[in-house]
């Protein structure tokens, strides 16, 4: 009997959690950059404040193994009509007409969850992983709609191996910041950041308690760096931060998780003088590789840099009837 698990209370599946997770992501990442998700880590998600039971379910075999778990959740800061979110894992080794199974049965208790539970209508948007990867190419078969709406999410991209320079433009200087530390520098880099991406559709602005907290457990946790430029007038201008960290395939990589500059200060050479200050420091702990996420509009400055795109993500929204609806029986139990 395979069982749905749903209203998971947090305890008990963090293991599974992450073998799962850790499979998908060797499965599709060929320069093995993935970081190992930890069962630690996964346990941090269920106790966080904004989980609830109705978010999250899983589909354990007769074995105890999970072949598949998802995500639905309901993003209410997007105004009067919330776009809901669904992702969804699946262990890229069973059998192909298992995996659908599993995907189907899991994008069926997604829309339970969003019309029942949480009281959601219209559009959903789900998260498909890389183009023509595991997830998406499952999920074609499974909605009912097709992928009209089928949107490029992000780009993975990988830094030229000898990388670059850039020098620092007139009248910037880049200096070491510890936000965690030092609550001014925590302001600066929330007003630079709420400035920069204020202009995506899907931006929420950061808070400075957030931050702080954020900044905190990044240098508890993670060999990091925060990269701080001020104009000739000591304002905040931009700033980058990055870190290292071990992958699935044992090599240390460096992961640049967030570049920002001001939207007046843009055009200006500060984002490379940035990202090459910021990868010499990478380089001088010894990364092999170099890579970051980048959302479709900001790519451009790194393919100019000589960033490789290594794969693409993409995601769509389709109205919630086009996911399946049938009943969970048959095989299906629910606990």
């Amino acid at each position: 009997m395979t069982r749905l698990i749903v209203h998971y209370d947090g305890r008990g599946l963090e293991e599974e959690i992450a073998r799962v997770s850790n499979k998908l992501a060797y499965a599709y990442r060929q320069e093995c950059l993935s970081e190992p998700l930890d069962p630690s880590t996964v346990r941090l998600w269920f106790e966080g404040p904004d989980y609830e039971p109705e978010m999250f379910a899983a589909v354990e075999l007769d074995s105890g193994a999970i072949a598949g778990y998802a995500w639905a959740w309901v993003n209410v800061e997007e105004g009067p009509a919330p776009i809901s979110w669904v992702n969804l894992y699946v262990d890229p080794e069973l059998p192909q007409s298992d995996l659908v199974q599993i995907a189907r049965l899991l994008l069926s208790w997604a829309r339970h969850s969003l019309e029942s539970w949480q009281e959601t209508r219209g559009l959903v948007e789900l998260r498909l992983g890389p183009l023509g990867g595991l997830i998406y190419s499952t999920v074609l078969g499974i909605v009912g709609c097709g992928f009209d709406g089928e949107k490029t999410s992000g780009y993975l991209m990988l830094s030229p191996r000898d990388g670059f320079k850039a020098d620092v433009p007139a009248g910037f200087v880049i200096e070491e910041a510890r936000p965690d530390r030092n609550k001014d520098e925590a302001r600066a880099l929330v007003d630079v950041f709420n400035d920069s991406f204020s202009i995506y559709e899907d931006f929420w602005p950061w808070k400075l308690e957030r931050a702080v907290r954020y900044y905190k457990e990044l240098f508890e946790k993670r060999d990091a760096v925060v990269l701080l430029a001020r104009d000739e007038n000591g304002q905040p201008a931009g700033f980058i931060e990055v870190y290292t960290h071990p992958t699935l395939c044992g090599r240390s990589v460096g992961y640049i998780s967030l570049l920002a500059v001001k939207r007046h200060y843009q055009g200006k050479g500060l984002g490379s003088s940035l990202l090459a200050t910021a990868e010499k420091w990478l380089r001088d702990r010894n990364a092999t590789h170099i890579y970051l996420y980048a959302v479709p509009r900001a790519s451009l400055l790194y393919l100019k840099l000589g960033y490789k795109i290594a794969s693409i993500s993409v995601k769509v929204r389709i109205p919630i009837y086009c996911i399946p609806s049938e009943p969970h029986d048959g095989i299906i139990s629910w606990i």
